[in-house]
């Protein structure tokens, strides 16, 4: 049992090298990316109280868009590397893909998606925009399915949780397909007669605002 938990850590590693080196021989601030650096980290509380006003709701989105923008690269490339790994794991565990080779496939496939997908409004902009909260809100639904399965979440499981729907609903279209699954996982919950979680409680109120937050 010890050994494939190792087989699989590995495996994971092998594909976030590869991510990486990808990261590092893509070229950034395109389109949008110089749009959002040109603002400058001091400004990003009134611009992001502006584009609400004016133009969007994915103030905390844009906000942390403006802080990558303008901090080393080699950080952007780090953390949207963890981002893809942890979509990737996520969605390994949602499927219960226990086979380390399909695993290993399944990865390698999700890892190697033409990059030029992400960059065609800007690198940093696709990527936080979109990337980040389907990767933020699959984990944070996996947590809420393997709580529903065995009835146990730690406090801190819980935070990060409610951080990960925070950013993850700030886009609305992600809000909307996080929204739905936190039904029927309510659903499911009450159908099996299990205890509603307070995590579950908090992420079903967070998305409700943030979606009431986009009108």
């Amino acid at each position: 049992m010890f050994e494939k938990i190792k087989q699989i850590d590995k495996a994971y590693i092998y594909i976030f090298i590869i991510v990486v080196i990808l990261h590092l021989v893509t070229h950034p601030q395109l389109s949008d990316d110089s749009f959002f650096s040109g603002i400058g980290m001091n400004g990003i509380l009134n611009f992001c109280q502006e584009r609400y006003i004016t133009w969007t709701s994915r103030v905390i989105i844009e906000g942390i868009l403006i802080l990558f923008v303008n901090l080393p690269h080699y950080l952007f490339c780090l953390v949207n590397s963890l981002m893809i790994m942890l979509l990737i794991y996520s969605l390994n565990m949602l499927l219960k893909i226990r086979d380390r080779n399909l695993m290993f496939l399944f990865s390698a496939l999700m890892a190697l998606l033409p990059f030029s997908l992400l960059s065609d409004a800007g690198w940093y902009a696709t990527s936080i925009n979109y990337l980040w909260p389907i990767a933020l809100g699959t984990y944070s639904f996996l947590q809420l399915r393997r709580y529903r399965e065995d009835s146990r979440i730690s406090s801190w499981k819980v935070f990060l949780i409610i951080l990960c729907t925070l950013f993850a609903s700030n886009n609305e279209q992600i809000c909307i397909v996080l929204l739905i699954a936190l039904v029927y996982e309510l659903m499911m919950t009450i159908h099996q007669r299990k205890k509603i979680s307070t995590a579950l409680v908090f992420t079903f109120a967070i998305t409700i605002i943030m979606l009431l937050f986009t009108l």
